[in-house]
């Protein structure tokens, strides 16, 4: 219920340090944990109820050490609730926002915005994944495997923009320097998209 805690080590804090929250399944969501020595980052393990010193994985919000969905369901509320900027700033301007969803998706899981099913390809599968959730322009909520590639919570058309802006439409995996597709590529790429819209909505 928002309460807050201050916990004090007896001795020296090295990488690997552990302590456990005995009574883990009274916690809901993710808690804020924030070191008073700076450059100390805890990791908090929901399914064992143990935050660890150092040795996490930065963007691994749920402690389960991949980088997956579940960290960007996390980012986007942290978006939608102004942080903590300690746990979800990834770009270091004291904001949480749409500079660090890309981070995370580009830098991270370096993959592409508009990567649905976060297999390292932005592709036709990909379409077909998030239009088969029926969220589209429906107001509904949605996640990044639903369409909200922004991070507001919605699927719409803003999301198409923030993924075609980058080019990675069925470039493959994520170069470490992302070319822009030709203009002739882009207007492939739409017209894939409208193919599969009007699919879609066929059935």
């Amino acid at each position: 219920d928002g309460s807050t805690f201050d916990i004090k080590s007896t001795g020296a804090c090295v990488n690997g340090a552990s302590f456990k929250i005995v009574d883990a399944n009274n916690i809901t969501g993710t808690p804020t944990i924030t070191s008073q020595t700076a450059g100390q980052n805890w990791v908090f393990n929901a399914a064992t109820g143990t935050v660890t010193l150092g040795g996490g994985l930065t963007g691994d919000y749920d402690g389960n050490g991949q980088l997956d969905l579940a960290d960007l369901n996390l980012q986007a509320a942290a978006m939608a609730n102004g942080g903590p900027a300690a746990t979800y700033d990834l770009t270091n301007d004291g904001l949480v926002n749409y500079d660090d969803r890309l981070a995370w998706v580009n830098t991270l899981k370096k993959t592409w915005m508009g990567d649905a099913n976060l297999d390292g390809e932005f592709n036709t599968t990909d379409f077909v994944s998030v239009f088969t959730s029926g969220k589209f322009e429906t107001g509904a909520a949605a996640d990044w495997s639903e369409g909200d590639w922004s991070g507001d919570g919605l699927f719409t058309s803003a999301d198409f923009v923030v993924a075609f802006q980058e080019g990675g439409y069925e470039q493959g995996t994520r170069a470490a320097v992302a070319a822009v597709p030709e203009p002739s590529s882009m207007v492939l790429a739409m017209l894939s998209l409208f193919g599969v819209m009007g699919l879609t909505r066929r059935r």
